[in-house]
């Protein structure tokens, strides 16, 4: 693998401080393609296997209601979506689909598996950035939810230190 995708991959939060012969294993046991715009990369509700890295290209992550999509974060080079999957194993909660041409490196579990087989340590250190980056979207859904309540018709209750009496 060159250069270009090992430092790819290292300025991604997913991979932050991690080894280049490591990043460079992964990359050799991953799958990395190319796809047209709209290319559905995993629908919610998908049984959930790997994760993406957009080397080129742009895509959108999308949440469905009432038979309408939207629009829930943009994804753009370098970032990685699909990483939660990684961690529970459990259904897409939203969709992913490409908004341009794009590149993509996909990283599935069983990678990831023979990866803590190869290296316990840099194992490690990927999956806790991993739940950073989890982390990040929990605390911005936090923020978003609690914007919300604050314009809804039954707001937050204020904090009274006389609440504990």
């Amino acid at each position: 693998m060159s250069d270009h995708h090992i430092n790819l991959l290292q300025n991604t939060l997913v991979f932050t401080g991690v080894e280049p012969d490591f990043i460079e294993h992964i990359l050799q046991m991953s799958r990395t393609y190319s796809c047209e715009r709209g290319h559905l990369f995993y629908n919610e509700g998908d049984n959930a296997h790997s994760m993406f890295i957009l080397e080129e290209g742009n895509a959108a992550i999308l949440k469905e209601h009432q038979q309408s999509q939207y629009l829930i974060e943009k994804a753009n080079c370098g970032d990685c979506f699909g990483e939660m999957s990684l961690m529970d194993l459990l259904p897409r909660t939203f969709s992913a689909v490409a908004t341009s041409a794009s590149k993509v490196i996909e990283i599935s579990s069983s990678v990831m598996y023979q990866m803590y087989q190869y290296n316990l340590e840099q194992y490690t250190l990927t999956q806790m950035n991993i739940g950073r980056a989890v982390c990040g979207h929990l605390r911005d859904a936090d923020k978003t939810l609690f914007q919300h309540q604050l314009t809804s018709s039954t707001p937050p209750r204020l904090f009274s230190p006389s609440h504990f009496s």
